[in-house]
Formats: structure tokens, sequence, C-alpha cells
């Protein structure tokens, strides 16, 4: 796992973090993933945190000014992780092709990284509005320029429609990504998927991914030449 002082831009951690071992900033950062995945932030304590690492809960806050700062560290780890991955796609110019590998990438990286995936969707929820107003624009931000970019090459491309705002193309792409990879998280969305697809519906059969694609396709590429 990338550790977290590998990331230059934001640091939520205190110097001391930086001072020991690379295995111990994995353990720390690793525990702290398993327990704000299970438990939700409210929910999470700390001490517990500190337990399970086989620390004093003074070293962790030695490590860490608080919760919150250690919550942001776990997500920012998980945003570098989603860059790494999203740094395998080769930016072709057409925005649909674009789409369908990053529809692929998002199933995988919910079902390599399922911890990560639902804090994610942990922190959609209302109660953690305080910190997804920190976040929202760093997470989004990682995928937004490229759809935006890319759209407006493939309009200009003519692959697709060029009578579409690529802001609002980008936002309806984007939420299609997020709903299935969500139904990986959340049993709510997983049973809302299966409400529309069928009870015996399998998330992980690409025949989903081939059918969102499809209806994209359509949608972007009507009445072009």
């Amino acid at each position: 796992m990338t550790t977290i002082i590998e990331n230059k831009r934001i640091k939520y951690h205190k110097k001391t973090f930086e001072n020991i071992s690379v295995d111990k900033q994995k353990k720390v950062i690793e525990t702290a993933v398993k327990h704000f995945a299970m438990y939700g932030y409210d929910a999470t304590n700390i001490n517990n945190i500190a337990s399970d690492v086989g620390i004093s809960i003074g070293s962790l806050y030695n490590y860490f000014a608080s919760k919150e700062d250690l919550f942001l560290g776990v997500v920012n780890e998980g945003s570098l992780l989603l860059e790494k991955e999203l740094s395998k796609i080769d930016e072709n110019e057409n925005i649909l092709i674009f789409f369908e590998k990053i529809l692929r990438l998002s199933k995988e990286f919910a079902l390599n990284y399922p911890e990560f995936n639902q804090i994610y969707l942990n922190l959609t929820t209302q109660n953690l509005s305080h910190l997804s107003n920190k976040l929202c624009n760093k997470i989004e931000h990682i995928t937004a320029e490229k759809y935006k970019k890319l759209i407006k090459i493939s309009k200009e491309k003519g692959y697709i429609r060029a009578d579409l705002s690529e802001n609002e193309i980008a936002f309806c792409l984007d939420n299609l990504v997020m709903m299935l990879q969500f139904s990986f998280a959340s049993n709510y969305y997983l049973e809302r998927m299966r409400t529309f697809l069928g009870e015996n519906v399998d998330i992980k059969d690409d025949s989903i991914i081939e059918s969102i694609v499809s209806f994209a396709v359509n949608s972007l590429t009507k009445d072009i030449g």
C-alpha cells in the first residue's frame, strides 16, 4: 500500500508520523481503514484503533492531532489508490471508450479495496457533511477534469453530440459509475439495482457494464451524422 507520506500535496499527520518505520505507518493506516469501514466515523473509537495497532493512545495522538485528521488521512490514502488505478487508463480521445474503462476500473476498485469503497460511501451521509465538504472537491476532481477534457475533444471530433453541456455529460456519466460502485458497498444500493434488473442480477457480471455503456453510447451519439 502506498504510504501516506508519499503524498506531497496534503498531510493530515504530524511530522512525528514520518519518523516511524514504513511498516508501522502502514499498520496504523490499515487498522484505521478497517475500523472506519466497519463502524463508520462516529462509532469508531480511536482508543480501539491504538489498541489494535499495539500502541498507546498518546502515541496515536502524537501522530494525528484528532480522529478527524486520522480519518482525513485515511481518505487521502484512498484517493491516492484511486489515482494510481486511473493512471493505468490510457486517455483515449473518445470519451465513450474512456467511460467504459472507468466503469471497469470502478468495479475492480470496489472488489480490490472494499473497505475504501465503504468509507467513500459513508462520506455521502449527512452526518459526515462537515467532512465531505472538505473532501468532495479533492475526490471528485480526480475524474472530473479527465471527463471534461475528453468530452470536449470528443465533441470536436464528432464522436458525440455537440449540443450537450460538457459539465452535464460528465456529471451524468460519473453518476452512473458511482451507482455501480456503491452497489458493491451497500445492501440498499444492491437491492435498488435488483429492483430494476431482477433478483438474480449479479453485479460482478460484465453484462451490466455493457448495458450501461450501450445506454451512454445511444444517448450521446443519437442523431449524429
